[in-house]
């Protein structure tokens, strides 16, 4: 790499983690208990992949 002149670059990490605030966290309703009584009672989804931006 020296011979032809080449260099590594570097990049900083951008900082992507959010701290989150009760405005933001959700409360916690089901507390663990996915079992529902009867049909379409609880709806679920999962959310990682958002990214909330201030």
């Amino acid at each position: 790499m020296r011979i032809l002149g080449l260099k590594s670059v570097i990049r900083r990490k951008r900082p992507d983690y959010v701290k989150s605030t009760p405005e933001i966290t959700a409360q916690n309703v089901l507390n663990r208990d996915f079992k529902a009584t009867v049909p379409f009672e609880k709806w679920l989804t999962d959310v990682t992949e958002f990214k909330y931006i201030l």
